[in-house]
């Protein structure tokens, strides 16, 4: 298992600069005001992405995980998760035209650039989702070549693109890179994963472990989509494009950690669903968030020894402080850190309490923002990162919760 997940890694780990790279270039290349826009055609694709999903990969990945080896059976949990996807969709989409027409018309853009963005987020967030739910299956089965190949596709194809942006730097030629990389992938996954072509198979036990599974998670997918870019919501009302493009751009630097968060779908969800034992469940866990610390540690200590690395990354448009740059990464680590806790909890089928972390953030928000209100990158940077305190001490106590429960049944939840 430890030479799969290092090339897993290695392979990942090349993806991900790939990708990294490119966004370099595109804050780079982009004028300030372009990126902005950019920024906010990426907050649609996200929420068209994540409402056509409501966590149903997350359901794949686990029951896959914790099936008995019988033939079929994941393909019955695939095509019962697409059909729950297509029923998500008409909200995605009317969310979607919604929200991209209030935040791009609220930074100037109008007549043909505004359908146009919003047309092509979501394709790509459509896209994208259903590039989730064929990941979560090889993510279940460890086949990590697969998704290399998949992945590499997809980066390469985006990096040979992205020089068009070098050319003719417009939020357009941008998006249609992504678009473009997102399409060509969607159509190596169909033929990498025959699950996903082959016809229906109804399976109402399947269908209802999957709703049981999703449907406590809806509540909290719509807050988290919303809480993860709430700051640029708002700074998008008050038109400021500088922090609205400053406050993105310092997002995009923790795309460095982003190597740690495959591992969640890939080894810590399916490894912690197939456990059996308390005790075993329990070492695994202090082994893992011994490595997450000091990999939480390397992170901190980084950007106060050598913070001119970090921000050189951001070019000139950007001049942005040191506080600033400390506040990003530390958001970083804690949004590392709760989707480390969420994902052992989701590999327990423990998601009815997901929904109570929305009540708490929007309380932190809007004590903050009633407060403090949004005037600088900062503001919009602390509010963000609320909800990722709020929702990390709720994940602590729903692991702790079926640790401490001496009646918690530890075998596993699909047969």
């Amino acid at each position: 298992m430890l030479k799969i997940i290092v090339r897993h890694l290695w392979g990942q780990g090349i993806i991900i600069f790939i990708n990294i790279l490119v966004g370099i270039f595109f804050i780079r290349w982009l004028p300030i005001e372009e990126f902005a826009i950019y920024a906010l055609v990426v907050v649609i694709q996200s929420l068209v992405a994540a409402f056509s999903d409501f966590g149903v990969a997350g359901g794949v990945n686990t029951l896959t995980s914790q099936l008995s080896k019988k033939n079929g059976s994941a393909t019955v949990i695939v095509q019962e998760a697409f059909r729950l996807r297509r029923q998500f969709i008409p909200f995605a989409l009317f969310a979607a035209i919604v929200l991209g027409w209030f935040l791009l018309s609220s930074v100037n853009v109008t007549d043909v650039r505004l359908p146009f963005l919003v047309i092509c987020a979501i394709l790509s967030g459509l896209l994208q989702s259903q590039m989730t739910i064929g990941k979560a299956l090889l993510n279940a089965r460890f086949q990590s070549d697969l998704l290399f190949k998949l992945g590499i596709a997809e980066a390469v194809s985006r990096l040979g693109l992205s020089f068009l942006c070098f050319w003719h730097p417009s939020v357009e030629v941008a998006v249609l890179i992504n678009l473009t990389a997102t399409f060509l992938a969607c159509l190596i996954l169909l033929k990498i994963t025959p699950e996903i072509k082959r016809a229906p198979v109804a399976s109402l036990h399947t269908r209802k472990c999957l709703v049981k599974f999703t449907l406590p998670l809806i509540p909290s997918t719509i807050y988290s989509i919303a809480q993860s870019h709430i700051g640029i919501f708002i700074l998008s009302i008050l038109g400021t494009t500088q922090m609205i493009a400053e406050t993105s751009a310092l997002s995009r630097l923790s795309q460095v950690f982003s190597l740690l968060l495959v591992l969640g779908p890939f080894w810590i969800q399916p490894h912690f669903a197939k456990i059996n034992s308390k005790i075993k469940f329990i070492k695994d866990l202090i082994i893992a968030l011994v490595i997450l610390s000091a990999t939480n540690l390397v992170i901190i200590s980084s950007t106060y020894f050598f913070p001119e690395i970090w921000l050189w990354f951001l070019g000139v448009n950007y001049r942005l402080s040191n506080a600033e740059l400390s506040i990003a990464m530390i958001s970083s680590v804690i949004y590392l850190t709760n989707t480390f806790f969420y994902t052992v909890a989701l590999s327990r089928n423990a998601t009815n309490l997901q929904s109570s972390a929305v009540v708490f953030g929007l309380v932190a928000q809007m004590i903050f923002i009633f407060l403090w209100g949004i005037e600088t990158t900062i503001d919009a940077l602390w509010v963000n990162m609320l909800p990722g305190i709020s929702s990390l001490f709720i994940q602590i106590f729903i692991v702790g919760s079926f640790i401490f429960n001496r009646g918690y049944k530890w075998g596993m939840a699909v047969e």
